[in-house]
């Protein structure tokens, strides 16, 4: 359960006819961007409880958060842009947890793509320049990606420069593959099986899903305005 932008933790046993029932406030502080781990024992989240924001750790089942990251903020960012060492995704083994930061860019405007262990140590970064929303294979040997984030923004049919494509990229060979070209906004890709579902300002059919190599791709038509 996420209220007020912090974990907590309930039953369905138990619950009054009423739907009511007893919730355990899994952790202090704000927490952003809850994920469960594949495996369902962890939630990783991006937690503020001394000024700046970091990745954590908790059990699901309840426990102390652990921190994994260690980076003060690098700038003050308005809210539409997301904070900084913003949870991502997790890892397909459930070891490692993905994360953006802008911990090595130039500019406040993009942010890039790194790892960290749930045992901690130091962050490792993707072999890509950029990234945001980001859903990994299967077999954890590819991404498919958004190499701009976004996301919070309320750009509804936008197709300026920051107008978001899926891609792919295969950490085996270090290739990038760009699977969308639509003027306008691709973005929430989700990798399931054999096909990459997402969001796209396309039209009413949503969501849009695809096979993960662009030779396959169907004509999608444009949505209307």
């Amino acid at each position: 359960m996420l209220q007020i932008n912090q974990l907590w933790r309930g039953s369905v046993v138990g619950l009054s006819h009423r739907g009511r029932g007893a919730a355990d406030h899994l952790s202090p502080g704000l927490e952003l961007f809850p994920k469960f781990s594949p495996d369902g024992r962890w939630i990783a989240s991006t937690g503020q409880y001394d000024g700046n924001f970091n990745v954590y750790v908790i059990p699901s089942a309840s426990g102390e958060p652990k921190q994994l990251t260690f980076l003060p903020d690098v700038v003050s960012l308005p809210e539409r842009m997301g904070p900084n060492n913003m949870v991502i995704t997790w890892f397909p083994d459930s070891k490692r947890i993905l994360f953006l930061s802008r911990r090595d860019t130039f500019g406040d405007w993009f942010g890039r793509l790194f790892s960290v262990s749930i045992e901690g140590g130091l962050p490792e970064r993707l072999p890509i320049d950029k990234g945001g929303l980001t859903s990994f294979s299967p077999d954890g040997t590819k991404i498919a990606y958004n190499r701009i984030f976004r996301n919070l923004r309320t750009w509804k049919r936008y197709t300026g420069g920051m107008a978001q494509d899926i891609a792919i990229h295969d950490f085996k060979n270090n290739s990038y593959e760009r699977l969308t070209d639509y003027p306008g906004t691709d973005t929430y890709p989700m990798w399931h099986g054999d096909t990459i579902y997402f969001g796209s300002d396309r039209g009413l059919e949503h969501p849009r899903k695809l096979p993960p190599h662009p030779a396959d791709l169907p004509a999608y038509p444009a949505g209307p305005g």
